[in-house]
């Protein structure tokens, strides 16, 4: 039986848990935006180093985000081969 890796190098198993771990990455990163929007918004807006460091955190979290949201198709077609 082949055994299937993901990006990270990681076996997966299962499909569902990759979608669990997904989930539990893209909520941490939901508390880890509202945490810096509550900082940004908490902070003097005069002080732009500061501001450039918040957007810089912000522009990784959504780089982070958008490899989260990118699943790779050899799980979507091995659950998809599993339901049938």
């Amino acid at each position: 039986m082949e055994q299937d890796y993901l990006m990270t190098g990681l076996p997966v198993h299962r499909p569902e848990e990759y979608e669990l771990l997904l989930e539990a990455l893209r909520t941490r990163i939901n508390v880890l935006n509202a945490s810096v929007f509550l900082l940004k918004d908490s902070m003097n807006n005069n002080d732009l180093k500061s501001m450039e460091y918040i957007n810089r955190i912000n522009l990784e979290l959504e780089r982070i985000r958008r490899l989260l949201n990118q699943t790779p198709e050899k799980i979507i077609s091995q659950k998809t081969k599993n339901q049938k």
